[in-house]
């Protein structure tokens, strides 16, 4: 359609001005920039549609996406639950897989277990440092070709979740924002409105919860969420008033009456109407927008080297004395987080510590409860051999112990110091706002610089290296006789673990102290970093007088996506699509939960696999037939190596003496005629047998015949047969209704047309090592277009030599032998 084809030249055409702002951040050595057109060209390289949903944290969000997809997936609860990104997309069958901190790796897990990966309050999420969570779900409203993204939520005193969820919000094409009718309006929540407006990110704002109150006072409480979302700027906002609860609890008892009352499927509604209609525009107007900014940001920073000596003189003055106030602040900074981690750290800690030895007891008994001594060697049993045997054989416990409690000392970390670390961070990005403002030259985008970062950003604490050792009591050992050993020695052997649990958990708390001392420093040495950073882009900047070709190509960049923005804002909507290809080919055809095959190549191939069947059992076992074979010169070579595919090297030889020996006498025959070679050549080449010739070819033809005739007249709906391209052309050749004609031409079309955007999403997930991400479907996507641009691969293949013949999984009747590679 002319509309997509638009679409997609847009967005080629927005990759190439992305690809040049990359390249001239990359000659400026501006890594931000850089990062930032990567990002961008990343997304527009997935062409995926994110819809968030936001809001404060017990407002229901996770509720509402279970609800909207039908099942408990996520944690809920009156407390934060969800406490990292969790990303749901369409997938043929249900998988999950988690980022840890630091990796790109996906880890795939059950779909059981992502509870346990999300939730606030995991001990597992913690000690394995999970950032990120992927789901996918055969859900149909996420074939509409959307991310649906849960986001931990904002206001609790979780800071950190609160950062996450602000970074993660340019990212969104639209924004699904949750509120309660069970209280009031936050300022966490106007802030985040105001967000969201700034960015002029389509917004469906639902009031959650709506079976706590009555009729008047929901009329009342939605009035009051229209004020706010007026206040906070935010226009043209549909709100929907629902129970996400009550949603979810008829979608799974298939109460239709009670789904319709929760006001759930009108938020369905329309937000499927939006995604239909909308979603490629919106997407691509927003990263156009981000393009835009981008190129008008470098273009700005190129510009502050054209000031005049005087000029500049005066303005690197006054950033320095700006430099000055923000080392102060930064120390002002850094003294409240130690201070704030000095007084509340330790008794966090504390509370930690009977959790962490019991942790560690349960860790090491496996390994205690089947110790035995390695021999019963006098020098072996002395009780220093035993310690030392035990320590090594439970050190991995140990470590992984140490591992899991500094993760939980890393979230305590984070969540006592979260708020300074927005100020921190917000004063480390500044230069890069106030530098340009001194200069007389902001930019809107300036004004609403949010801390960026996310507790997976930060530094790590180091972690702590304990001394593990296991000494058992060697209290009268020597006196003691053989059998008494026997009877004390597991008694010694629990109490040295007792012992040594105990003074590991008191040096590991001991050291956590000391080890988030040492993180603080870090973290502020992190920030300074950034902070020195962009003082150094200012200052050169200032000092870099750019050249013409740098200035007209930035002018020229700036056009380009400002032209582009203009033309995406000024395009049509894309057409509602037609019903996807998977649903063409119903009762006739596979569907898009199997593999999709032409029927008419799937009869002649079951009919051939039959034919070759009964065939090479007769010519095995019946002479009559052997000789009938023998006088028809065998099968053509196509079918020749199929026969070979299926029969045993027993039934190929006793199939093939006569064919062989016949074989032999004509050429006999043919050499004592002593014919010219020309003459010779074509008596050999009788031998070999054409198309018209074979048995098994002959079979496939009447095969095709009755198949092809049988849809040459049929319902022209939805249950159109799967037709390849070569067999669709048959079928039309018998001269069907124009309206079928049509039908059956459309559907091709369809299929080929899904499998191609299948295989593109399959090649940029492998480009972009997003494997696990790959659906059924867009594995097999390339298969099932190969058959339906070339037929069946059994019914297409020529001779291979000794190579045997590919059949479908439990067909072949081949009972090996030679020639089998």
């Amino acid at each position: 359609m002319d509309e997509l084809r638009a679409y997609q030249r847009r967005r080629l055409a927005l990759a190439d001005v992305l690809r040049a702002a990359l390249d001239l951040a990359r000659a400026a050595h501006d890594d931000r920039l850089e990062g930032e057109a990567r990002a961008l060209l990343a997304r527009l390289a997935g062409d995926r549609f994110t819809l968030v949903v936001a809001g404060q944290f017990s407002r229901g969000k996770s509720t509402l996406m279970n609800a909207i997809l039908g099942a408990p997936y996520l944690p809920t609860g009156v407390v934060p639950m969800t406490s990292v990104i969790t990303t749901i997309v369409y997938g043929s069958r249900q998988r999950a897989a988690f980022r840890r901190r630091g990796s790109d790796i996906a880890i795939e897990i059950p779909l059981e277990q992502v509870p346990d990966l999300i939730a606030q309050n995991s001990k597992r999420r913690a000690e394995l440092q999970v950032t990120t969570v992927d789901i996918q779900l055969p859900a149909e409203i996420l074939r509409l070709g959307f991310a649906f993204v849960d986001t931990p939520g904002i206001g609790s005193a979780i800071g950190a979740n609160s950062a996450t969820t602000r970074r993660f919000l340019p990212r969104a094409d639209a924004v699904v924002f949750v509120t309660g009718f069970d209280s009031a309006f936050t300022q966490a929540e106007v802030d985040l409105l105001q967000q969201i407006a700034h960015q002029r990110t389509p917004l469906f704002c639902v009031v959650n919860k709506r079976d706590l109150v009555d009729t008047d006072e929901a009329s009342t409480v939605v009035t009051s969420v229209a004020s706010v979302l007026a206040g906070a700027s935010v226009s043209d906002t549909e709100i929907f008033p629902l129970s996400a609860l009550g949603g979810l609890n008829a979608k799974r008892s298939a109460d239709s009456d009670a789904l319709a009352a929760s006001g759930l499927p009108m938020l369905e509604s329309v937000l499927q109407q939006f995604l239909t209609a909308r979603k490629a525009r919106v997407f691509l107007s927003n990263v156009a927008e981000r393009t835009a900014a981008l190129a008008a940001r470098e273009r700005r920073d190129l510009s502050l080297g054209t000031f005049d000596g005087a000029t500049r003189g005066n303005l690197e003055q006054l950033f320095a004395q700006r430099i000055k106030q923000l080392v102060v602040e930064q120390h002002a900074c850094e003294e409240r987080i130690r201070s704030c981690v000095r007084l509340h750290l330790g008794g966090l800690i504390e509370s930690c510590r009977t959790r962490w030895q019991r942790d560690l007891a349960r860790r090491l008994r496996g390994s205690v409860d089947g110790f035995e001594p390695p021999s019963r060697d006098r020098d072996l049993l002395e009780p220093s051999a035993i310690g030392e045997t035990l320590a090594q054989a439970t050190a991995d416990h140990v470590r992984e112990w140490t591992f899991a409690c500094v993760a939980e000392v890393t979230e305590m970390l984070v969540g006592l110091a979260a708020g300074e670390l927005d100020r921190l961070y917000d004063a480390a990005d500044s230069p890069s706002v106030f530098g340009p403002e001194l200069a007389g030259r902001p930019l809107p985008e300036d004004a609403v610089m949010h801390a960026d970062w996310t507790s997976s950003d930060l530094p790590q604490p180091q972690i702590p290296r304990l001394d593990w050792s296991v000494q058992v009591d060697t209290t009268d050992w020597r006196h003691l006789r053989h059998s008494a050993r026997a009877a004390q020695l597991h008694h010694r052997i629990d109490s040295a673990i007792d012992v040594a649990v105990a003074d590991a958990t008191q040096r590991l708390t001991s050291a956590a102290v000391e080890l988030a001392d040492h993180w603080v420093s870090d973290v502020v040495a992190d920030a300074t970093k950034r902070c020195d950073d962009a003082v150094e882009r200012f200052r050169s900047h200032l000092a870099s007088p750019p050249s013409d070709d740098d200035a007209a190509a930035l002018d020229t960049l700036v056009t380009s996506a400002e032209r582009l923005l203009a033309e995406i804002a000024a395009a049509p909507a894309l057409p509602t699509p037609a019903a996807p290809a998977d649903r063409l080919g119903g009762a006739s055809g596979s569907a898009r939960d199997g593999e999709r095959e032409c029927v008419v190549c799937v009869a002649m191939r079951d009919g051939l696999i039959s034919f070759m069947s009964h065939s090479q059992f007769m010519l095995a076992t019946r002479a009559r037939d052997q000789i009938r074979h023998a006088r028809g010169r065998g099968f053509c070579p196509t079918h020749t190596w199929l026969y070979h595919g299926i029969a045993s090297p027993l039934g190929i030889s006793a199939g093939y003496a006569a064919v062989a020996e016949s074989a032999a006498e004509r050429l006999d025959k043919a050499a004592a005629s002593r014919s010219p070679a020309p003459l010779l050549a074509s008596l050999v080449d009788e031998l070999v047998v054409p198309s018209e010739g074979c048995p098994a070819c002959r079979v496939l033809a009447e095969t095709e015949r009755l198949e092809v005739g049988r849809h040459v007249r049929g319902p022209d709906g939805a249950d159109l047969p799967v037709l390849c391209v070569a067999h669709t052309a048959r079928v039309l050749e018998r001269n069907p209704s124009a309206d079928r004609a049509r039908a059956l031409t459309r559907a091709v079309a369809a299929n080929l047309r899904r499998d191609s955007e299948d295989m593109r999403s399959y090649a940029l997930k492998r480009e972009a090592r997003y494997r696990w991400l790959i659906t059924d479907e867009e594995s097999r996507a390339y298969r099932e277009t190969l058959r339906l641009l070339a037929g069946d691969a059994l019914l297409a293949r020529a001779g291979e030599g000794e190579k045997d013949m590919e059949f479908p999984e439990g067909e072949t009747a081949r009972s090996g032998g030679e020639g089998a590679s």
